[in-house]
């Protein structure tokens, strides 16, 4: 997997990113980044909190 270099990011952006200074393409990267970081353990959680529901529910069927 290629790093998320300015270079990297510009071309990702295109056009959008044309105008944009490094500091700013740095900005909207490690933006990106931590919105990134935030959905997986978001949904890292659901799938924890589902699995033990799931472990509690079995529990309580089980004699």
């Amino acid at each position: 997997m290629e790093k998320f270099t300015v270079t990297y990011c510009r071309r990702i952006l295109g056009d959008a990113g044309r105008n944009l200074g490094d500091k700013e393409i740095e900005a909207i990267r490690d933006t990106f980044i931590a919105l990134s970081d935030f959905v997986i353990d978001s949904e890292v959680e659901k799938l924890r909190l589902k699995q033990n529901a799931q472990s509690y529910e079995n529990q309580k069927i089980s004699p």
